[in-house]
């Protein structure tokens, strides 16, 4: 029974922190007009991120043939681990997707932050609820195993 239990807790060890890995990626959602109208069809997007003050971080990323509807894109961009803690925007330029010539730079630069990413809690094994006004904004659930 001993050996079962180490096993398991081995195991559990090694596949727990690979199965809840977070990744550098996000998903970006911006809005892109053309000639004084929403944008429509294809477009490559240039993106670049970079410090507040312009100073570029990690690699150039550029998605061709982005489908444009009513002006609305959205795109998943992973520039690796170097989002930190700090200000940083998105530099972003756009082409017709049909060219292959220059970007044209929107402006100003997007400004983002890093946010905090949400893990499943491995000790909340109940879901809790509460009915109507029996809870302060702010409270803590408890977890109600005991």
């Amino acid at each position: 029974m001993k050996r079962h239990s180490l096993v398991a807790a081995v195991l559990s060890v090694l596949l727990i922190p690979a199965a809840f890995a977070l990744g550098n990626g996000f998903t970006y959602q911006g809005s892109l007009v053309d000639a004084g109208s929403p944008a429509r069809g294809l477009y490559d997007l240039q993106f670049v991120l970079q410090t507040t003050v312009g100073t570029p971080v990690g690699p150039v990323l550029v998605k061709d043939d982005v489908s444009v509807s009513d002006g609305v894109f959205s795109v998943e961009l992973d520039f690796g681990p170097v989002i930190a803690d700090g200000d940083y925007q998105l530099q972003i330029g756009v082409r017709p997707g049909a060219s292959s010539g220059a970007f044209t730079g929107l402006s100003p630069a997007t400004k983002i932050n890093p946010t905090p990413q949400a893990q499943i809690a491995t000790v909340a094994l109940v879901a809790t609820s509460v009915a109507n006004g029996a809870g302060a904004a702010g409270q803590w659930l408890q977890d109600r195993r005991a």
